[in-house]
């Protein structure tokens, strides 16, 4: 799921009820703080902005980590 999909699940989460919200080992900070700031939960940081040549979950890490070692 993208980070904007994991907002939404989060708001919809919450709005079923839900008072503990997470996510799984595929996904990154870029995810968890997109479900934060669509919570309520953190402010914005003017400063942080996201990097599009940055491999945005672990797993794309990973991937990107291994096919580097095989060339």
């Amino acid at each position: 799921m993208t980070r904007y999909q994991m907002a939404d699940f989060a708001v919809r989460a919450r709005d079923l009820g839900v008072n503990y919200i997470g996510s799984c080992c595929g996904s990154g900070a870029v995810h968890v703080r997109e479900m934060a700031r669509a919570l309520g939960k953190v402010s914005v940081d003017p400063h942080w902005s996201p990097d599009p040549d940055s491999p945005m979950s672990d797993t794309e890490y990973n991937r990107r980590r291994v096919r580097g070692s095989d060339d």
